[in-house]
């Protein structure tokens, strides 16, 4: 089997001269190119030792840029023999229509509450509820979260509910430092969602425990200034691959997140 993708695995041998780091590795392989797509022809093309069929696995196969799509469609449409096509992606959407009309389509359905907090508390991760509340319910994502995404909630949220003035200014430049930028993208979409969510007498999703913090910041929050954080944290969801100057893009985001009040 071939994995191509964010979640390929390392074949690279530790001590290899040359050799690059897991995070350089793991950057190079957040999108899937044209070449990543070769490489998989060449593989299916091989014949299979002992009658076995051989795998490629795409995983997200939404980041395949349009090129890498347009040589995956060669593949699909004339499959060699004994080949299985295998693409794993959490949005559907984000896949060229010309690729899903030539796949099956498999959906995995989320397990239940109950079955999510019981998995997730077998792996010892401590505050189950909460850490699944952080992910939109998705076991696997909760116990994955590192502990700098704790590290930085810690660091981010009291300045996101502190009332708004100087003090609150200064503590929130100060943590664009301290947080890495996905961790902070993260938790001022959730954040934003739970304020939006509040102003209609709704129960915070994602930051249960900052409740009573989330309901009175959306009593002075502007939602049409809520709304454009959303959208333009959207975007800088979709440039986190990029190389940004983080301290600059956090500064940019939390400046936009304090304007939400001046409006309110």
């Amino acid at each position: 089997m071939l994995v191509l993708g964010a979640d390929a695995p390392d074949h690279e041998e530790p001590g290899e001269e040359g050799a690059s780091t897991a995070e350089e590795r793991k950057r190079d392989r957040s999108h899937i190119a044209v070449g990543d797509i070769r490489a998989l022809t060449v593989f299916l093309q091989k014949s299979p030792s002992r009658d076995h069929a051989r795998v490629g696995l795409l995983w997200p196969a939404e980041s395949m840029n349009l090129a890498a799509a347009n040589a995956l469609l060669k593949i699909l449409e004339e499959p060699p023999a004994r080949t299985h096509l295998v693409l794993v992606t959490r949005s559907l959407e984000r896949l060229p229509a010309t690729i899903r009309s030539r796949c099956r389509l498999l959906r995995l359905l989320r397990p239940s509450a109950e079955d999510a907090r019981a998995w997730v508390q077998a792996q010892q991760v401590e505050r189950p509820d909460l850490a699944l509340a952080q992910v939109g319910q998705a076991p696997l994502a909760a116990a994955q979260l590192p502990p700098a995404y704790w590290l930085a909630r810690e660091r981010l949220l009291p300045g996101l509910a502190a009332p708004a003035g100087g003090r609150r200014e200064g503590r929130l430049l100060d943590v664009a430092d301290a947080v890495e930028l996905p961790h902070l993208v993260h938790l001022l979409q959730t954040w934003c969602l739970d304020l939006l969510a509040a102003r209609h007498a709704i129960v915070p999703r994602y930051h249960p425990d900052r409740a009573e913090e989330i309901r009175r910041c959306a009593a002075k929050a502007a939602p049409e200034g809520l709304n454009a954080l959303l959208r333009q944290l959207g975007h800088s969801r979709r440039l986190l691959e990029h190389p940004l100057n983080p301290r600059l893009a956090a500064e940019e985001l939390l400046l936009a997140y304090m304007s939400v009040f001046d409006r309110g």
